[in-house]
């Protein structure tokens, strides 16, 4: 009978054993590899700002943040404008708790967004990665140091840090097709900011296009938002107090315009520090258009859900509150870095080394840019 290779023994001889303990385990890290750079130079970027503020004494406890921070001392009721929402100044008093009152209103605020900050980007990463992989590194990078308000945004403690997480969440769990933690990471955002409203909606009505979200989902999203509405319209004795107040604060115009008060308003005064502003303005509006032009084309109405809201604001937003196109602007990140995935040349362009590395000093410079303007505009 013949004998087989396969019916003899293997024989193990001791380098064998050697060699298979010494070869190294590999060590998964739960930090995206594309990701890390971003954190780590926006980190660096925060905690620069922060310092030089305290030497120089800069106290950012004041307008939105200082509203804030007073609700937070009384969340029994609604308080101050009716444009704000309660989840911030609650996450606030949460950590208040937490702390013992050992820690400020002002470094508990920061935290709070720096953390926000940090599990945007993430959410953001992976967001990527299921949209448009090739370009995650370079668009991480974008939307965690977008223009201005990338990462400063969390040291003056805005209520948009907070609420960037949850609609990223939200959009992720639509992408992922887990409807209901849809629904539950809108109920709670519906609670931070209002200017979020549009996206989530959009967002939503995507995801039941795409057979990813179902209607009871999408209606129970706005659960606790209705609850709470329904309180603060008992208590004020008015049924539309937020359409009341938005109208008469952030939409009718203070130039006379019809539309486009904000971008236009800016550019009429022909005065530098509002032609920059007009300008930038002026810009995102434009690319908002084209990326509109693009989806329309592919009747992709997810990106159409993240540019949207964005054309809308600069058509209606008064020259008061135009600064939130910038804010809001860095959702166009995501559209953008799937239509660069479609451009072969410019994204072998954009994947090269001295490109990111361009890009993140001329990011970090606009943050720094705008922390000093901020320091004259409040002197």
């Amino acid at each position: 009978m013949a004998i087989r290779a396969c019916d003899v023994p293997a024989i193990i001889t001791p380098s064998d054993v050697m060699a298979t303990q010494n070869t190294p385990t590999p060590v998964r890290s739960w930090i995206p590899t594309e990701l890390k750079p971003t954190l780590a130079i926006g980190g660096l970027s925060f905690f620069g700002i922060v310092v030089a503020y305290q030497i120089i004494g800069v106290d950012v406890l004041r307008s939105d943040m200082e509203s804030y921070v007073n609700w937070s001392y009384q969340l029994g009721h609604h308080v101050g404008f009716a444009s704000h929402m309660p989840g911030y100044p609650a996450l606030i008093a949460l950590a208040r708790g937490i702390t013992n009152r050992l820690v400020s209103d002002t470094a508990l605020a920061q935290i709070i967004c720096l953390i926000s900050w940090v599990v945007a980007a993430g959410l953001a990463c992976e967001l990527l990665r299921q949209l448009a992989p090739k370009a995650s590194r370079i668009g991480v990078l974008a939307y965690a140091l977008a223009p201005f308000v990338g990462v400063f945004l969390a040291v003056f403690a805005v209520a948009e840090m907070v609420a960037f997480p949850f609609l990223l969440g939200a959009t992720l769990a639509v992408v992922r097709g887990r409807g209901w933690w849809f629904a539950i990471l809108t109920a709670f955002g519906l609670l931070v900011h209002q200017a979020f409203y549009p996206f989530y909606f959009l967002v939503g009505l995507a995801g039941i296009q795409r057979g990813q979200l179902k209607w009871v989902q999408f209606l129970s999203s706005g659960s606790l938002f209705a609850l709470y509405y329904v309180a603060v319209a008992v208590s004020l004795g008015s049924a539309n107090w937020i359409v009341a107040y938005q109208s008469a604060t952030h939409v009718q115009g203070q130039t006379g315009l019809p539309v486009f008060d904000g971008i236009l308003g800016n550019l009429m005064r022909l005065e530098p520090t509002y032609l920059a502003k007009g300008s930038i303005l002026l810009t995102i509006f434009g690319a908002a258009m084209g990326l509109t032009i693009h989806f329309l084309r592919r009747k992709d109405w997810l990106q159409l859900a993240l540019i949207a809201p964005i054309l809308v604001y600069a058509v209606i937003s008064n020259e008061r509150i135009a600064f939130l196109l910038i804010r809001m602007s860095k959702l166009m990140v995501f559209p953008a870095c799937v239509w660069l995935s479609t451009q072969t040349r410019l994204l072998a362009l954009a994947q090269r080394r001295v490109v990111y590395g361009t890009l993140a000093g001329l990011l970090v410079l606009t943050q720094l840019a705008w922390a000093a303007y901020f320091v004259i505009f409040f002197r």
